[in-house]
């Protein structure tokens, strides 16, 4: 009789600890689908809100979306990495009116590109900056962020504007 009663007891408590493993199981891969759902945010938008992060006058709206190893590439010349905090505040205060015109615009997963012409002019001048632009932005895993990765910028000074 107590082997019957052993036996009991020794499957109950295979039974309540399989049942422990597999809910220990299904927390792990409703976590693991937690992560891989995360909601990947839109390239499109953060390539609109560049624009709009220029004409903010905000420098700090810029660096938030660029890279801390982003590349400028500015007239066909590399700037220095070193300097490109000034340019961009710099820039960000005396620039106005910013307009990107977009040529062409790819996006996967991870990397998105647009490349366009741009026209604005500077806060003291009503002449019309122009020229054309090149930026790769990447998304990570880490932040789930769009960011600005390299900015080819090419300037071509003319009085006018660009085509609408």
């Amino acid at each position: 009789m107590k082997t019957i009663e052993l036996f009991s007891f020794f499957t109950l408590f295979i039974f309540l600890y399989s049942c422990g493993e597999t809910e220990n199981r299904n927390t792990e891969m409703e976590q693991e689908d937690m992560i891989t759902t995360q909601k990947v945010p839109d390239a499109d938008e953060a390539i609109k809100g560049w624009e709009n992060a220029w004409n903010s006058k905000d420098p700090e709206q810029v660096r938030a979306m660029t890279a801390d190893d982003v590349v400028l590439v500015l007239n066909g010349q590399e700037f220095p990495q070193d300097s490109l905090g000034a340019w961009i505040d710099a820039a960000t205060l005396a620039m106005q009116d910013l307009k990107l015109r977009s040529l062409k615009k790819e996006t996967t997963d991870y990397v998105a590109y647009e490349t366009g012409t741009y026209v604005h002019t500077y806060t003291d001048d009503t002449t019309h900056y122009a020229g054309s632009y090149t930026f790769i932005w990447e998304r990570s895993d880490e932040e789930n962020d769009w960011k600005v990765k390299v900015m080819n910028i090419a300037e071509v000074q003319a009085e006018g504007s660009m085509r609408e």
